[in-house]
């Protein structure tokens, strides 16, 4: 029995033939290397190497998971009233990754060379740009793919991107194990947060709905 057809829809080799769709899926795949990083390396960040007691670094990892989470929904929110002020998409949300990136950053790179009374000020900044950098992975596809190919682009886009939680926090793990602190895994991070914000603002071109030339293909 024949497969159903989705009428318009692209294929997959049609989506991943646009270069805006490898902007995306490259800045989402950065954002989401910061996500994991905090994920699966911070708890031991603050115990190892700053020598927080293990209900400290609860109470402090935990505030900073409510300030990355609370990050994404002001800047989502920010970016939409942008929109309805009569910025335009591209614009706005292009500029929150922009900012999103900048502040992870420095904010990174400045974690590298933090010492025990500023450390904590360079957490919380990369807790809020991470949820900035979040707020429009979706919106982002969404628009670039247009209905009959949203399921598609995104399945695709958040697939390459969730990579980075196999790379991340494995990568991280093996620098730290030679190097015994976290200087060169911020290192690493940082120059990933500069692929990511160049691949939203230069990778993504401009956001509206990308143009395929096919008229119908299979769901595989």
């Amino acid at each position: 029995m024949p497969l159903p057809t989705l009428e318009g829809a692209p294929s997959f080799a049609a989506i991943v033939k646009k270069r805006s769709f490898w902007g995306a899926a490259i800045g989402h795949f950065s954002g989401n290397y910061l996500l994991y990083f905090l994920i699966s390396w911070l708890p031991y960040y603050l115990v190892q190497e700053r020598q927080l007691a293990m209900t400290t670094m609860v109470g402090i990892a935990g505030a900073l998971y409510a300030v990355d989470s609370v990050g994404s929904l002001v800047a989502g929110w920010i970016t939409d009233r942008c929109i309805k002020g009569g910025d335009s998409p591209n614009f706005a949300r292009k500029s929150a990754m922009a900012v999103g990136f900048s502040l992870a950053f420095v904010s990174v790179t400045a974690c590298a060379f933090s010492n025990e009374r500023t450390y904590l000020w360079c957490l919380v900044g990369i807790a809020i740009s991470c949820g900035t950098c979040a707020a429009g992975n979706f919106a982002f596809a969404q628009t670039l793919a247009g209905p009959q190919a949203t399921g598609r682009w995104v399945g695709l886009q958040n697939g390459i991107a969730n990579l980075s939680g196999v790379v991340g926090p494995a990568l991280t793990g093996y620098v730290v194990e030679k190097t015994g602190h976290f200087g060169v895994a911020f290192g690493i991070a940082a120059l990933v947060m500069i692929m990511g914000g160049l691949s939203w603002c230069f990778g993504v071109e401009k956001l509206e709905q990308v143009q395929f030339t096919e008229v119908q293909e299979s769901l595989v």
